[in-house]
């Protein structure tokens, strides 16, 4: 096995087959580069950390850690008051657990550089359990393909630049649920995740705030994209596309407390895919939760181009408190009983074609941009969910610019900045 003793550890070019349970890091720091663990035919077995337990300040890096089992953390368990553990170019592959089958982590972590993939949990969090004290930092990574969800998180946690996707849940969250805590994510991809009830991208009861993002192509039964309980929601520069729920909320499900969405293009997502005439809200669902009503703001956003098979708000049902110069593209049967601006309003637009077109981009950078004469063009504000103003769209091009040709720059609704045609010809040094 592998310990660091008392004066903490330096291993290099290590291979683990055994199954020794004695994989525990409890003394003084300790750097492990080049590591590989994995386990023999029969598994890790009965304690946790199936395949590394860290109760030290620890950095792992160029290394992987596979095929292990255990009761909390199958590939790895990080917990203790002294514990802070760095992974960087890890890869946690194959193991499993019945809480936190990649990853159960109850202490400082900063995870970088990593892919956690192919994980399973019996109960929850495939991928990633976090419970620790203090921020949890996740970047550039790529959790995927994990059984039993992605990241489940009971505390504050940020990801940048990471990849969510192909992860399953037999209940909530397919590639993240936060329960009780803040979730900060900015420039990342959740995409592809599967959730059996609700929030196949993302469950929510908590805080989230999410800038430069994209949530696309994730099923569940309702909210399939997003799906928010009593929480706050900040969305800045994010696009929710091709999400489909078998009943209402294709791309956002909120239910009580906050909503702010700035700069967001809701789009092609798809509530009742199943047809059985039960489901709304293709684009976004608003309902009241234990009695509390949300407050919903929408601010220079698109919501066109959804869908509710059999039922009557393909784009959005429920009532937004207030709005300003955002697109709705069809507000239902009735004008502004069920799809509409209530409270202050101005430069609303409804029922018109937002003039969107194809996919761009991927990842984080999946877009979709705006034809040329989208009622969209120079007709939203630069001002994020927080209130700042906005300087680039979600892909990091400057805004606002002059899109009309007036002769004057202003931003666009959504979060694809347009270029006119010339500002397009002379973008790459292109000369007549």
């Amino acid at each position: 096995g592998l310990s660091s003793g008392q004066n903490g550890g330096f291993v290099e070019g290590v291979t683990y087959t055994d199954r020794n349970l004695n994989r525990v890091f409890d003394g003084a720091d300790a750097r492990l580069p080049f590591m590989q663990v994995y386990a023999d035919a029969n598994g890790n077995g009965i304690l946790d950390g199936g395949g590394l337990f860290n109760m030290a300040s620890a950095e792992l890096f160029d290394s992987s850690i596979s095929q292990n089992e255990t009761l909390a953390g199958g590939g790895i368990h990080n917990d203790g008051s002294a514990a802070e553990l760095l992974l960087s170019h890890v890869r946690i592959t194959d193991n499993s657990a019945d809480f936190g089958g990649g990853v159960f982590n109850r202490a400082g972590m900063t995870i970088r550089h990593s892919v956690i993939t192919s994980n399973r949990a019996e109960a929850f969090a495939g991928g990633i359990y976090n419970s620790a004290p203090a921020l949890v930092q996740v970047i550039d990574a790529t959790i995927s393909a994990n059984q039993g969800n992605g990241i489940t998180t009971f505390s504050d946690m940020e990801l940048n630049n990471t990849t969510i996707s192909l992860n399953n849940a037999s209940v909530r969250g397919g590639g993240i649920h936060v329960d009780g805590a803040v979730a900060a994510i900015s420039n990342s991809q959740i995409a592809n995740n599967f959730a059996h009830f609700e929030g196949g991208g993302l469950f929510v009861r908590g805080t989230l705030t999410m800038e430069g993002s994209s949530v696309s192509l994730n099923e569940a039964s309702t909210g399939a994209g997003i799906k928010s309980l009593d929480s706050d929601v900040y969305l800045t520069n994010n696009t929710i596309d091709n999400n489909s729920a078998g009943g209402s909320g294709g791309g956002i499900y909120h239910c009580g407390g906050n909503l702010d969405l700035a700069n967001v293009t809701v789009t092609a997502n798809t509530a009742n895919v199943d047809t059985d005439k039960f489901g709304e809200g293709g684009g976004v669902y608003l309902d009241t939760c234990s009695g509390n009503a949300p407050t919903a703001r929408i601010v220079s956003t698109i919501i066109a181009g959804n869908q509710a098979p059999g039922g009557v708000y393909p784009d959005c049902e429920g009532t937004f408190s207030s709005g300003s110069f955002s697109l709705i593209g069809d507000d239902g049967p009735v004008l502004g009983l069920k799809c509409a601006v209530t409270g202050l309003s101005s430069g609303m637009i409804y029922n018109v074609n937002a003039g969107l077109d194809t996919v761009i981009g991927s990842g984080a950078d999946r877009v979709f941009a705006l034809s040329v004469g989208s009622p969209a063009i120079d007709s939203g504000v630069c001002v994020s969910a927080a209130g700042s103003t906005l300087i680039s769209d979600q892909r990091g091009a400057p805004m606002p610019v002059d899109g009309d040709g007036s002769g004057t720059a202003e931003c666009d609704m959504g979060s694809f900045e347009f270029l006119s045609e010339p500002d397009l010809l002379f973008a790459d040094d292109f000369e007549p």
